[in-house]
C-alpha cells in the first residue's frame, strides 16, 4: 500500500501553496516536469495526436527538454509510434530519431500512404525445406 493516497493531489496542493515550498528550487520543478512528460511519452498507445498535445500542454521548450531526455531506446520507438510507416534507416540512431520527430510533430507534415506489402496472389511463394523429425534426438546423434 501506498504512503501517498493520490500523488495528483500532492502536486496540486504544492503548486498551490508555492510560498510553503519556496526551498524547491526552479530547476528541480523543471525536472520533476520533464521526467513526468517522458512517462507519458513513453506509455503505450500515443500516436502522434497524443503527442502534439503533451507538446502543446508543455511548451516548446519544455517539451524538447523531455525529448532530449528520452533513451535512444525510447525515441525510436516514440519515432515508430508517431509515423508508423517510417522505415528503420531513417531512424538509425537516437539522433536520427529525434529530427524525424520533430519533423512529423510540424504542422506541414502530411502522413504518407501506407504501402501494401501482400504478395500478389499470382506471384509464385518459395516453399520452405520441411525439417527433418530425427534431427537432435540422441539416438540419431550416437548412432545407437
Amino acid at each position: 500500500m501506498s504512503l501517498i493516497g493520490d500523488g495528483r493531489s500532492a502536486l496540486r496542493a504544492m503548486l498551490d501553496h508555492q510560498d510553503r515550498f519556496a526551498g524547491i528550487p526552479d530547476r528541480d520543478w523543471s525536472s520533476a516536469a520533464v521526467r513526468l512528460a517522458k512517462k507519458q511519452m513513453t506509455a503505450a498507445r500515443q500516436a502522434r495526436k497524443d503527442i502534439l498535445l503533451v507538446k502543446e500542454a508543455l511548451g516548446d521548450d519544455m517539451f524538447e527538454r523531455a525529448l532530449d531526455a528520452l533513451t535512444a531506446y525510447h525515441v525510436k520507438l516514440l519515432a515508430k509510434r508517431v509515423d508508423p510507416t517510417v522505415d528503420s534507416d531513417t531512424i538509425e540512431t537516437a539522433s536520427m530519431s529525434r529530427q524525424h520527430i520533430r519533423m512529423v510533430l510540424q504542422e506541414s507534415w502530411v502522413e504518407p500512404e501506407a504501402v501494401d506489402d501482400t504478395p500478389e496472389p499470382d506471384a509464385p511463394t518459395e516453399e520452405k525445406p520441411k525439417s527433418n523429425p530425427y534431427i537432435g534426438r540422441k539416438a540419431f546423434r550416437t548412432g545407437r
